[in-house]
């Protein structure tokens, strides 16, 4: 009974030190309450957590060979589902091997038939890579499975807004806005759509020589600047003094000619700056 008053002992105190941020000391708790709970001298049911234990703790001292074996350990006794493969995933990826992230996470739905988190996990995966062409196929299977889900949109916009797909852009932040108004990131991202999409039209109409032809291109471009305007004043609603927001309303009120909106956030943003 020794050993197993032991084992309690050492599972309290990595339990401390997880929480105390002292990953590399959970570690080696962890991993003594599994030396003395395999061995011949332990009497009692098999703590399966402790494997799952000593992997987080590993994961977070950023020895993911370690935690990749205790969560190995944790996926061939069935505890805790898919999870276990999510964080070996992530460990793949701390350690820079993405095929290896992107091999596992592609085997699992064999194992785990119509888990929806699977293809959440691919997306996360394929955007961190830079792979946004398998990032949008995925983002497409996980809209028909989850149609109200703004984060997929979201996620889909800022693809498109990086690659300077606009319209597409502008589709899926405002579906996002639409499902969830609160969020600063989505009502920022479809600001700056706006915002990047009236910009590139001022300079296409540099390029047109028929001075009608200029200012109707010109008069265009500044309805779709006011169409950036209430989302972007709904962004700095939403995260007050973010100096992203205001640099945006900035370039928006300078161009819609909104001088004393201007003047003052002007002078918001240069006092945050003398600070």
């Amino acid at each position: 009974m020794v050993y197993n008053s032991l084992a309690l002992d050492l599972y309290s105190q990595g339990g401390a030190q997880f929480d105390a941020k002292d990953f590399d000391g959970a570690l080696k708790s962890f991993e003594n309450q599994i030396k003395i709970t395999e061995s011949d001298n332990y009497v009692g049911v098999t703590d399966t957590g402790m494997y799952y234990n000593a992997g987080l703790a590993a994961a977070n001292a950023k020895k993911h060979p370690e935690a990749i074996k205790y969560f190995e350990k944790c996926g061939e006794m069935n505890y805790l589902g898919v999870t276990p493969y999510f964080q070996i995933s992530q460990s793949y990826l701390q350690m820079g091997d993405t095929l290896k992230a992107e091999s596992l996470l592609t085997s699992l739905p064999g194992k785990f038939p119509g888990n929806k988190n699977i293809t959440l996990q691919l997306i996360d995966l394929y955007i961190k890579a830079g792979k946004n062409e398998e990032a949008l196929k995925n983002l497409a299977i996980a809209k028909v499975e989850d149609p109200e889900n703004y984060s997929l949109y979201f996620a889909e916009g800022i693809l498109y807004l990086n690659d300077n797909k606009y319209d597409e852009a502008i589709a899926d932040l405002t579906k996002s806005v639409e499902l969830k108004s609160d969020l600063y990131e989505s009502q920022y991202g479809l600001g700056a759509a706006y915002i990047n999409k009236g910009a590139d039209m001022f300079v296409k109409a540099n390029d047109i020589m028929d001075v009608n032809k200029y200012n109707a291109a010109i008069e265009e471009a500044m309805k779709v600047f006011a169409k950036a305007l209430p989302y972007m004043e709904k962004a700095d609603e939403l995260k007050p003094n973010d100096v992203d927001a205001m640099r945006g309303l900035q370039q928006l009120y300078y161009r819609l000619k909104m001088t004393d909106k201007y003047n003052a956030v002007k002078a918001k943003i240069d006092a945050m700056e003398q600070k």
